[in-house]
């Protein structure tokens, strides 16, 4: 009846017409039983699901049932618990004394990206407010008020339980409590933030039924509304770049990570680059910046996901030329980068002599340089561990001489060094960072600064370790997030969920080819159950499931593909002034297909609703004519500042200089600047005293100021916790810890300078019992003239007391000044800004500063009004 793969045969292969002409009775029989095991089949997978799933929720359950375990037994909560448990609390029966003591403390609630709110999480809002509207809880002579903000638009995060249906419910759900009167639903569709063209184009592209389905609960089409109505704007749309129709047979001897030019990825990446590249060198005017030149920061460039594309684009801006700088990937993850795979086995071969993989992965790595020759001829002959192999065949090559003698030196640091000193040694001294960037690329700098970072991080929070470190990395703790709102001068690319409630001037939606695939949360499908709720159920193959699970697959699909549109939404409204649409098509289209992009994705959205007002434009850095869409008379030439000369050549772009911005009363707010201080760096343009001449070499033979003054600051943060007479030797074991190379008579003399300061009398309370040393300082306040100061730094040392604070300086200059009128500028101005900063942290106690000159030592106490000067120096306008 059925063929190997539980489908119906087909009727001639069923049953011959020789056969049914002989006995139609019994094929008519035969016919029907066939129709009834067919009949059978859905219930015969829904029964096989169903064992499937009971096996996997029952293996679910009992690691459920062992995380909770272990988490009760070391004193843990998750994200889910906090929530879960919050929610219980508020909601369950009796809870009257949480709720008393709530109403004597909140009178209102703002949640805020309500759209990207769990089912969860309103449930610990409907608790928080559960007696606002009714009864006592409505108290007389006072409005209780819940103010929710939230864009139903803009919820793309499903994945952490968002559901934009959920939104609106709680809406319908609020409106009927608060009733009629106390209910107002405020809609706000002005933009503060992007040009009208960029509007216009969002609301035309969301006017299509088919591309705004899923957008809002209602399908009503977007309408916005510019504040700056008279503001330029740029849409583009780039034509997809495509694969060479009959591809070139490739060369079997070229390396497998090399990047092919014809690949339709890379050349995207290198269109991206040539239009940040000539947008920077031909300072094409911003109008949201007030018509300044363009810079870097002013690019955002998305895409949906961290893959080929997004590091294509990396590689690309990062090989641009001047000009253009680029922040690099915006999440990390860390273990899984090939420099850092290498510089993780070379720590696992150091700690392991046995473990000759890990050896051979680090030979073969830039560190060492090896081919694969070089291993053919060292392994296999080998007849013990491989390091005593090569140190037995060093003599053979030079290059094999060099990795033996690396080896035994890194073999001999690696146990007595802090993880960060240890590759610090390998990636700078002995050249590793030199030799990874040359064969891997610039894109892993990001990677090799972000292993240094963890190295810090690690060493702060446990034993510094080279193994400990390893297993730190491996364990999950090296995934690492940028800070993308620094200000820096760098192009940012990144995710379009990472960019909510990020915006940039430029925006360039680069991976816009692809749509979403069906995708199950470990393989579990919500189906529903009949009474409004749902079951988990786990989905195989799809023609294994039963017609109900093919009915929720689709129904996961649609509801992939309406956030799919939303996060369309989300991208284009990043944008300030310009938009651009591009893509990069992987494959050949099919026969008869004029391209090979699916259907519904966001090129198609945007171009299809675009095309009818666009007008073919030129565009040197796309290689050809682009689409560029624009109402009225188009744009206008770009102008420099009007206190800079016209620069020519930048019509290419269409955007022009901003008209002068509209005023509007209302939102009117007095202008504030903000300076950020560099507390090192505060006079830097003032005059300073002429210095005290060139340094002396120390008694050792020399030794490098830099260097000099870190050992300094080292052994003046490390001692000061130990008792007078351990300081000495301790003092010389950290010497010999991180400065092994140095002579035993440089380490005397250096012990000795840092002794002398911690002995001096005029000391003793800087570094008493609950001084720190080394202590971050982050300040603002605003200063005459509407100027907010902001001030990041470092203070040397640190002691707050009931009734004053002591903070000091410590400064290694060979020649001490005698006079404190004598010290530099920069140095006052460094110690007055810290000064303020603790002056308005601690108000009421008195500020005691000094600079203090460890050769000496040499110390000078700051008077009050000295400081007072310094401070208005650097701080006023």
């Amino acid at each position: 009846f059925l063929t190997d793969k539980y489908e119906p045969r087909a009727a001639s292969r069923f049953l011959t017409k020789g056969l049914r002409g002989l006995y139609p009775e019994l094929c008519d029989r035969l016919d029907a039983e066939k129709e009834r095991i067919i009949g059978l089949l859905d219930r015969l997978r829904a029964a096989e699901t169903l064992a499937r799933t009971d096996a996997a929720l029952t293996l679910g359950a009992e690691a459920c049932r062992r995380y909770a375990r272990e988490k009760a037994q070391r004193g843990l909560l998750d994200f889910d618990d906090l929530i879960g448990r919050t929610a219980e609390l508020l909601n369950r029966v009796p809870a009257s004394w949480v709720h008393f003591k709530l109403d004597r403390g909140i009178d209102h609630v703002l949640v805020d990206e309500a759209q990207d709110t769990s089912p969860e999480q309103w449930k610990v809002v409907e608790g928080l407010i559960a007696d606002f509207f009714s009864g006592e809880g409505a108290r007389e002579g006072l409005t209780r008020t819940l103010f929710v903000v939230g864009d139903e638009k803009q919820s793309i995060f499903s994945f952490q339980g968002a559901d934009p249906r959920t939104f609106g419910d709680m809406h319908a759900r609020f409106a009927g409590a608060a009733g009629p009167k106390d209910f107002r639903n405020v809609r706000l569709p002005h933009s503060f933030r992007s040009a009208p063209g960029v509007l216009e184009a969002v609301d035309r592209i969301f006017a299509d039924a088919a591309a705004r389905r899923g957008l809002t609960g209602d399908n009503a089409p977007p309408v916005h509304a510019a504040i700056r109505a008279d503001a330029p704007s740029l849409v583009e749309v780039w034509p997809t770049t495509v694969p060479a129709p009959k591809p070139k047979v490739d060369d079997w001897r070229r390396p497998l990570d090399a990047v092919p030019a014809d690949d339709p990825v890379n050349q995207l990446a290198q269109r991206i680059a040539a239009f940040v590249r000539a947008g920077i060198a031909e300072r094409l005017a911003i109008p949201s910046r007030a018509g300044r030149a363009m810079q870097a920061r002013d690019v955002l460039v998305l895409v949906r996901r961290r893959g080929r594309l997004f590091e294509a684009v990396i590689r690309a801006l990062k090989t641009a030329g001047p000009g253009v700088d680029v922040a690099g990937a915006d999440r990390l993850v860390i273990a899984d980068h090939i420099a850092a795979l290498d510089l993780m086995a070379l720590g696992d071969a150091l700690l392991s002599p046995d473990d000759d993989l890990a050896l051979a992965c680090a030979l073969k790595s830039p560190l060492f340089g090896f081919t694969d020759e070089d291993l053919i001829l060292l392994c296999p002959p080998r007849a013990g561990r491989l390091g005593d192999a090569l140190s037995g065949a060093a003599g053979r090559f030079p290059h094999w001489a060099v990795a033996a003698a690396r080896l035994d030196q890194w073999r001999g640091e690696a146990p007595l060094l802090r993880p960060f000193d240890f590759y610090a040694r390998v990636l700078g001294r002995d050249g590793g960072r030199r030799a990874m960037l040359a064969r891997l690329g610039p894109e892993a700098a990001d990677v090799l600064d972000e292993f240094m970072a963890l190295a810090r991080t690690y060493e702060s929070t446990e034993p510094a370790t080279l193994a400990g470190f390893l297993a730190f990395l491996r364990r999950g703790g090296a995934e690492t997030k940028r800070d993308m709102e620094s200000g820096r001068d760098e192009v940012r690319v990144m995710t379009v969920h990472g960019a909510k409630g990020l915006e940039a001037p430029v925006v360039i939606l680069a991976d816009t080819v692809d749509v979403p695939k069906s995708r199950t949360a470990g393989g579990l499908l919500p189906v529903p159950d009949g009474a409004g709720g749902t079951v988990p159920i786990l989905a195989g193959r799809k023609e294994d499931g039963p017609a109900v699970l093919g009915l929720a697959r689709g129904a996961a699909l649609e509801r992939e593909r309406e956030e799919y549109r939303r996060l369309l939404y989300v991208a284009l409204t990043r944008a300030e002034d310009a938009v651009i649409v591009c893509g990069a098509e992987t494959r050949l289209p099919g026969k008869d297909k004029a391209h090979a992009r699916p259907e519904g994705c966001w090129y198609d959205l945007v171009r299809d609703a675009l095309a009818e007002e666009t007008v073919e434009v030129e565009a040197p850095y796309a290689q050809g004519p682009v689409l560029r869409w624009r109402k009225g008379e188009g744009f206008a030439p770009a102008r420099a500042a009007s206190s800079e000369p016209v620069i020519e050549g930048a019509q290419g772009t269409g955007i022009a200089a901003a008209p002068a911005p509209v005023h509007i009363s209302p939102l009117h707010a007095p202008p504030v600047t903000a300076a950020q201080l560099r507390p090192s760096h505060a006079e830097e343009q003032a005059p300073r005293p002429a210095a005290p001449g060139p340094r002396p070499a120390l008694e050792s033979g020399g030794l490098d100021p830099i260097l000099r003054g870190d050992l300094i600051h080292r052994l003046l943060a490390g001692l000061a916790g130990l008792e007078p007479a351990m300081r000495r030797d301790a003092a010389h074991q950290l010497l010999r810890h991180v400065a092994s190379a140095l002579p035993a008579e440089t380490h005397d003399i250096l012990a000795a300078e840092a002794l002398g300061v911690f002995d001096h009398a005029g000391l003793a309370e800087l570094f008493g019992a609950g001084s720190v040393a080394e202590v971050p300082i982050v300040g603002r306040w605003m200063a005459a003239g509407e100027r907010l100061i902001s001030v990041s730094g470092r203070i040397d040392r640190l002691a707050v007391r009931p009734d004053r604070i002591l903070l000091a300086d410590f400064k290694t200059d060979s020649t001490p000044p005698r006079l404190s009128a004598e010290i530099g500028g920069a140095y006052v101005s460094q110690l007055a800004i810290y000064g303020e900063v603790l002056r308005r942290a601690f108000p009421g106690r008195a500020v005691l500063a000094m600079v203090v000159y460890t050769r000496g030592p040499v110390v000078h106490s700051l008077a009050p009004e000295t400081l007072a000067a310094a401070l208005a120096r650097s701080t006023g306008p």
